[in-house]
């Protein structure tokens, strides 16, 4: 059951893919890094950001960029994530929000608390902290 506060404010589209574009810039350059020093060959870009998204979501709430916009992920009971809401939200949740078109992700431009169709699957929230 989802705990409601009247005073919690939802962060939108803009700010989140803010934070998504200064998460992906610090991927792209540990990516670049790792392959310069020859210890992973392949396509090292998706599957770091995957690991990079899940960890900070499970142990922090926020990754760099969501830290440095002031946003964080929550349940939506309004604690932590647990694993499982951390586990579909950046695994299965975004791939269905990117495969679509990426309409999944523009979703939280229109929704009334601002969730993106991965926010939905794993019952998560992305509020502005105060």
């Amino acid at each position: 059951m989802e705990q409601e506060n009247e005073y919690r404010q939802y962060a939108g589209f803009w700010i989140r893919g803010t934070a998504f574009v200064i998460d992906s810039v610090i991927i792209y350059g540990v990516s670049q890094l790792i392959t310069s020093l020859g210890k992973w060959e392949g396509q090292t870009i998706p599957w770091l950001m995957t690991a990079y998204l899940f960890v900070m979501t499970l142990l922090t709430g926020r990754t760099i960029g969501k830290w440095m916009m002031g946003i964080e992920v929550i349940g939506q009971d309004g604690r932590r994530v647990t694993f499982w809401n951390a586990l579909l939200r950046e695994t299965a949740g975004k791939w269905l929000s990117a495969v679509i078109l990426c309409v999944g992700f523009i979703l939280a431009g229109f929704d009334g608390r601002k969730r993106a169709l991965h926010d939905h699957i794993a019952q998560t929230y992305v509020i502005r902290n105060r």
